[in-house]
């Protein structure tokens, strides 16, 4: 569902591993790019100083490159380089992961002398580093002799990934040239498809365009940290925001995710609840980002990633949801995920050596993401499509039926004429029922909210007009949403329906009309009745539905009312709304005494 997977790869597969051993690298001129064989040491007090690291236990690393997930503690690595002094002199040391807090590197000579060091790392400002490049790069300019050993010591907030490589210079510039045209590519791609979607949105006011473009540009941001563009070009004087950023993006796209999904696939079609528990979850995103201010990043990144794959299940949950429903936005969400999930399989294989790896297969992800942005854009366009043609194909039944009308209306004889006169009553019974449909509740066959209203107002302005008295009355099932959770809704639709039976048996006058006014709430408005006869037919609708027990499912239930009764003769300051506020007052004043009862104002 959006770039979910992008986010749990991109942490997952810092735990690939291959088994390696410790041992020298050799470099001679034609040398191009390695890993170093490398040994390593746990420091968990970070307490070691790099003068006694000959004296140091050191392991094998197990892993290429060396990995040990989230830790609190430093560690040490160290490697031996030997070739043509030449090429060495030439050569850097590469750190291929942008988001390590603290690096010390310290080139030592054969004779345990300091040539160099370096310290750098993401917690310091970009114009730090010895070369503005978005990763950590230390020159070998001073080992001249071709031999020194390297030492290392890493320790960061961020997973502990440390992937070194030696490049000689015309690597680097090879390597950057090729990385930058495919960052290019990605970024270009990716602001266009945001800055277009937003240009839509202005224009048509969908909101669902606002959530693609907010989810493309956060996708490129998290992208752009984790290759360590951000930090090259956007915030190089920030490191305090540096820090707080990945796990502020995440949160970000969890929520843009969320909002996105929700309006492509139109999720409250087909389950109100699963639209709530959605909308709840954009909520807790936006919780999170807030709390990424506040509590530490290891902490806090693992809630993070917690939070994208409850988010991912859910969104996969719907989507196969969506697809059973035959919805077609759907269809193109899956796409994108299983093109998402094609480049991350196609890039695993290329580190796990399973496939020749290149530069195609190092992008494998991003291309993925690409494909995923844009079949996610054709999704919101296909949901637009769908919703217009829908509107195109009752267009046209509607320009249908008006052709056939004037075909008919045009015709001059007996025949034709009666079939005129036909097809007009089947339009008029046609928007008869029409209108009893937009008047009436779809459960209970009552006259609805909206047409209590109208007729309220109509009624009331008839007997300012003619003198008389006008009574209302409001009803309340007890207890009903304990009913509703005991049995289900199934069996509280059956309880409103057959109150709504009942409470039309007992309403005898053409006059009398019965509302549903929302959920249990139903209201009877009895036009030239006093109090005394509302107050009859009150008792008699109380005593309609708690005289009987109702069958609902196989359940036998007593149902019981509350009723408030307010009664009035409009004068020339009367106002409409104050009736209804008086009855609904009497409801109030019924429940608060016990309910089952009658209040009367």
């Amino acid at each position: 569902m959006r770039s979910l997977p992008f986010l749990l790869l991109s942490f997952l597969l810092l735990s690939l591993s291959l088994p390696v051993k410790a041992a020298a690298v050799w470099l001679d001129q034609n040398f191009h790019s390695l890993t170093p064989r490398m040994e390593y040491v746990q420091d968990a007090a970070g307490e070691r100083e790099w003068q006694d690291f000959s004296q140091w236990g050191w392991q094998p690393v197990a892993s290429s490159p060396p990995q040990f997930g989230y830790t609190q503690s430093a560690y040490w690595f160290r490697f031996d380089l030997r070739g043509d002094p030449e090429a060495v002199s030439h050569a850097w040391i590469e750190i291929s992961y942008p988001i390590l807090d603290e690096i010390d590197v310290y080139l030592i000579g054969e004779n345990g002398a300091l040539l160099d060091s370096v310290k750098t790392g993401d917690i310091f400002p970009f114009s730090t580093r010895v070369l503005a490049h978005e990763n950590f790069l230390i020159p070998l300019e001073k080992v001249l002799d071709g031999a020194a050993t390297v030492v290392i010591r890493v320790r960061t907030e961020s997973s502990m990934e440390v992937p070194v490589s030696v490049l000689e210079n015309i690597t680097l510039i090879e390597r950057s040239q090729a990385n930058s045209w495919i960052h290019g590519a990605f970024f270009g791609a990716i602001i266009m498809l945001g800055f277009y979607h937003i240009l839509i949105f202005l224009a048509a006011g969908d909101r669902g365009f606002l959530y693609f473009a907010g989810l493309t540009t956060v996708m490129g941001l998290i992208q752009a940290t984790l290759w360590g563009s951000s930090y090259h070009y956007l915030w190089p004087g920030l490191p305090a925001w540096n820090e707080y950023s990945i796990s502020v993006l995440i949160n970000m796209s969890n929520f843009f995710g969320i909002m996105y999904v929700s309006t492509v696939v139109q999720i409250r079609e087909r389950s109100v609840f699963l639209a709530r528990l959605f909308n709840a979850m954009a909520v807790v995103s936006l919780g999170l980002i807030a709390l990424s201010f506040i509590l530490p990043y290891q902490e806090m990144i693992r809630i993070t990633l917690i939070a994208a794959l409850v988010t991912l299940v859910m969104g996969a949950f719907i989507v196969l949801l969506r697809m059973y429903d035959r919805y077609l936005p759907a269809y193109a969400v899956f796409a994108a995920s299983v093109m998402y999930t094609l480049g991350s399989v196609a890039y695993i294989l290329g580190k796990l050596e399973v496939i020749p790896n290149s530069l195609l297969l190092d992008n494998a992800l991003v291309i993925g993401q690409l494909v995923q942005a844009v079949l996610f854009g054709f999704a919101l366009s296909l949901r637009i499509t769908v919703e217009r043609n829908l509107r195109e194909e009752a267009q046209r039944e509607s320009a249908v039926a008006q052709d056939l009308l004037l075909e008919t209306e045009r015709a001059q004889n007996q025949r034709l004429d009666r079939e005129v006169r036909s097809r007009t009553r089947q339009l008029e019974e046609a928007n008869v029922r029409l209108q009893q449909m937009s008047a009436t509740d779809a459960l209970t066959g009552l006259y609805n909210r909206r047409q209590f209203d109208e007729t309220l107002d109509r009624q009331f302005e008839l007997a300012r007009r003619q003198g008389t008295e006008l009574s209302v009355l409001v009803i309340d099932l007890d207890h009903f949403k304990s009913l509703n959770d005991t049995y289900g809704h199934a069996v509280g639709d059956d309880v409103l329906k057959q109150t709504a039976a009942r409470l039309q048996t007992v309403l005898k006058r053409p006059s009398d009309r019965a509302f549903r006014y929302g959920g249990e709430e139903f209201v009877v408005l009895l036009p030239d009745s006093g109090t005394t006869a509302a107050r009859i037919v009150a008792k008699q609708i109380w005593s309609a539905i708690r005289g009987e027990a109702m069958m609902a499912g196989n359940q036998s239930l007593r149902v019981t009312v509350s009723i408030g009764i307010a009664t009035e003769k409009p004068g020339a300051d009367s106002e409409v709304a104050t009736l209804f506020q008086r009855a609904d007052v009497q409801l109030y004043r019924a429940k608060e005494q016990g309910r089952d009862r009658i209040c009367v104002d």
